[in-house]
């Protein structure tokens, strides 16, 4: 029986001028220390996120096409445009440096493109587990529908 410290983290290699870089999806953790510091800026970026079907499960509405285009294209260049810091942020989160000025530093002046196909494979990354998950959403699923099921039929209470 293997420990879950002995399996370690996924990684996907980008190639650069400099030799190839690892990169990894984002943890909770990650994610709850970048939305502490940029919350208005994710707030705004969400509502460019294709919306979702009524009652969609989240498996469903990350494997649609138009939502890995987003997914892949749309929102790594509408950080860049929008929030510069945050995808220096998001890199050094992804290259295992998050909080760390000196890597937050040379995320922040690596060049456009690469930037943006590190933030793009991180994005990915991050949300790899989600897109073709029969097993998480055969045990989800159901469980999601009952709970839409019951808020749609609860009666708010004074």
């Amino acid at each position: 029986m293997s420990k879950l410290a002995d399996y370690g983290v996924p990684y996907t290699t980008v190639g650069t001028s400099n030799g190839p870089l690892s990169v990894r999806g984002l943890s909770f953790s990650d994610l709850s220390h970048l939305i502490g510091r940029y919350a208005p800026i994710f707030f705004t970026l969400y509502q460019t996120f294709p919306k979702p079907g009524d009652k969609e499960l989240v498996t469903d509405y990350l494997a649609r096409p138009e939502v890995v285009s987003y997914m892949k294209k749309d929102l790594a260049e509408g950080l860049l445009m929008q929030a510069p810091e945050l995808v220096s942020e998001i890199i050094a989160c992804g290259s295992d440096g998050r909080g760390d000025a000196d890597t937050i530093a040379a995320a922040d002046r690596l060049p456009i493109g690469l930037q943006l196909e590190l933030t793009s494979a991180i994005i990915l990354a991050t949300l790899s587990g989600f897109s073709s998950v029969g097993k998480l959403k055969e045990i989800v699923g159901p469980i999601l529908s009952e709970a839409i099921t019951a808020a749609e039929g609860a009666t708010p209470k004074a």
